[in-house]
């Protein structure tokens, strides 16, 4: 009889196969790929993990399997931005909800740049995100970032009107200052005059 074939990929190869499962839905080479005890943290040339790639495609099954396979939700890739952090810039309000159902923490900081998710979704225009996380009461209203400006701030920056107003209604508060001592209406004078030039 002939030798029996004997699969033993690399590491990283089986990385990538990870990677690129998660990426397109692939539970049956998933399945098969939990039989080699993948590192479910390896990462991509972005430094992405398979959840962080679950998180910002949406994939609510990958992010399921991963979780229950003991991804760590908390890991950061290269920019600083965390599987739910990915979820927010995005827009993904049904992967903000699954991950914050799995205990992730919508309050950590962007390493990067210093902001919470809710202000990365604010900047963003990401409404129904904000909705989510404020609705489960995963993020202050008044949280600052790093550099103190507010989600409200962030919003006015970026002239995402229907954000401001929705954060309006949740009672934010209004006349707040930065680190830097700017206020909300000051990111929205600025905003509108880069608009007239």
């Amino acid at each position: 009889m002939g030798e029996q074939f004997k699969w033993n990929p690399s590491n990283e190869r089986v990385g990538q196969m990870l990677r690129q499962a998660v990426y397109m839905e692939d539970q049956v080479t998933l399945e098969h790929l939990v039989k080699q005890k993948p590192d479910l943290e390896s990462k991509d040339e972005t430094g992405a993990t398979p959840l962080q790639i679950a998180a910002s495609q949406s994939r609510p099954g990958m992010i399921s399997w991963l979780v229950s396979h003991r991804a760590d939700i908390g890991k950061v890739d290269a920019e600083g931005f965390s599987a739910p952090t990915w979820a927010c810039v995005k827009g993904h309000r049904a992967a903000v909800s699954q991950l914050l159902t799995c205990r992730a923490d919508a309050e950590a900081f962007c390493s990067s740049n210093g902001k919470s998710p809710l202000s990365l979704c604010a900047e963003r225009g990401h409404k129904e995100c904000i909705m989510e996380l404020l609705d489960r009461r995963a993020a202050g209203i008044e949280r600052p970032n790093r550099d103190g400006t507010l989600p409200l701030m962030c919003a006015a920056h970026h002239n995402e009107t229907e954000v401001i107003a929705y954060l309006l209604s949740r009672n934010c508060q209004v006349n707040q200052t930065d680190g830097e001592g700017w206020k909300e209406a000051c990111y929205g004078v600025v905003v509108v005059a880069q608009g007239r030039h």
